[in-house]
């Protein structure tokens, strides 16, 4: 039987290379959370949410989601905006994938800011280089239960 991680993966994964937040609510630059939330209302019924600090707040106390330790396949990968040092301005959100990359990490789908196209840009690797350890993002991840 397949979990609703897995769900989510594959809702996730059959967006790729289309707008996941067709409403365009916020500009594709800060696009990310209101793509995850559409993907997320693929699988369960979920708010469009705008902003990667009321998404993480959202996860943070929906029952329906379990904050885990690790990636892995089909979880939500945030770095809320306001969380990091100040380096970087805006944190990101996607949903973790399946495939190992090169680097040797799962790769990550999100909303691409140039575009507002869903895709595999990140790496959990390079997400972490980025986002924890050049921005000072605190790093969290959510499964679907």
């Amino acid at each position: 039987m397949e979990t609703n991680a897995q769900k989510l993966y594959q809702a996730a994964f059959t967006t790729i290379g289309k707008d996941a937040s067709p409403r365009n609510l916020v500009p594709n630059f800060v696009g990310c959370a209101e793509s995850v939330s559409c993907v997320i209302n693929q699988v369960t019924p979920f708010p469009e949410i705008t902003g990667t600090t009321s998404l993480l707040q959202r996860l943070s106390t929906d029952p329906r989601f379990e904050e885990v330790a690790q990636p892995e396949q089909g979880a939500i990968i945030i770095s809320a905006t306001g969380t990091g040092s100040g380096i970087i301005p805006n944190g990101h959100t996607g949903i973790v994938g399946k495939n190992i990359s090169p680097d040797g990490s799962l790769y990550i789908m999100s909303n691409s800011s140039a575009s507002g196209i869903w895709s595999v840009d990140w790496t959990v690797n390079k997400w972490v280089q980025y986002y924890q350890m050049k921005g000072g993002f605190p790093i969290h991840y959510f499964r679907l239960l």
